[in-house]
């Protein structure tokens, strides 16, 4: 049954596919400062895949012009997903959730369908 108030949207991507297409040189073409500090590190780069499917599905989903860096996934102080456009904060009318394991990324991003960016 379709909501009449809200949009549903999926983004599943492989670990491994994601690796060989951004290589760590990349990171700063794709990732802000404070994501590649945060989560570069890791041994599992599903952190970094998992904020690449979701920066994709953003713009795609809003159809934006901006540079992919220009969008920032964090995490507030209880550890949920925190979307900022250009330092802006914008979790007001779109939910999301992030998940990665060994092999694959998955977004789930739910907005209300009059929101734009």
């Amino acid at each position: 049954m379709e909501n009449q108030f809200y949009e549903k949207h999926t983004k599943i991507i492989s670990i491994a596919e994601f690796e060989k297409e951004i290589p760590p040189e990349k990171y700063p073409y794709y990732f802000s400062k404070n994501e590649i500090e945060r989560y570069a590190h890791k041994k599992n780069k599903g952190s970094l895949a998992v904020r690449y499917a979701l920066k994709t599905l953003i713009k795609e989903i809003f159809a934006l012009k901006t540079p992919i860096t220009a969008i920032e996934i964090l995490n507030d102080k209880n550890n949920a997903p925190m979307l900022n456009l250009y330092n802006t904060q914008i979790n007001s009318e779109i939910h999301i959730s992030l998940s990665h394991a060994q092999k694959m990324a998955i977004v789930f991003l739910v907005k209300n369908k009059n929101v734009t960016i």
